[in-house]
């Protein structure tokens, strides 16, 4: 037994001399390490709450772009429905005045077709009467017409 008393008393004396001369460091380096995760931890929470305010503010925006987004997109459609209608519009009165336009010519080309046939008829009538003339007219007429004519010129 005598033989572990003496190293037991070193070994207790080694562990007295480590705990007075190493408690020191031992503490303040548990301690550095204790307010080094305790940085760390108010670090992160910092870093957390400010994520969660950009995260509201990206939430607040996207919000924001997507009632936008569908205003211009109920905007871009009344639009093309004013644009649509007024091209329809548009396209109907094109059509009344080409319709009219073309019941002008029309109402032109016959009264000019009309001029035309009446004066067809008349030189040939005018035709005819000369031929009746010629057939029945003798010459002896023919000279009392002339004289007739130039006595009154």
């Amino acid at each position: 037994m005598s033989e572990l008393i003496s190293p037991a008393f070193n070994f207790f004396v080694l562990v007295g001399l480590l705990v007075v001369f190493l408690r020191k460091p031992v503490s303040s380096m548990i301690l550095e390490r204790h307010n080094s995760i305790k940085n760390s931890i108010e670090q992160a929470r910092i870093q957390k709450e400010e994520a969660e305010k950009k995260f509201a503010e990206f939430q607040a925006k996207l919000a924001a772009f997507e009632i936008e987004s569908k205003t211009l997109k109920n905007n871009a459609i009344a639009e093309a429905e004013k644009a649509k209608a007024k091209i329809i519009q548009d396209a109907k009165d094109s059509a009344a005045r080409i319709l009219k336009d073309a019941e002008s010519v029309i109402e032109s080309n016959v009264k000019e077709f009309k001029d035309q046939i009446r004066k067809e008829n008349i030189d040939k009538a005018v035709g005819l009467a000369e031929q009746l003339i010629k057939d029945k007219l003798s010459t002896e007429d023919q000279k009392r017409i002339v004289s007739e004519y130039m006595g009154e010129v």
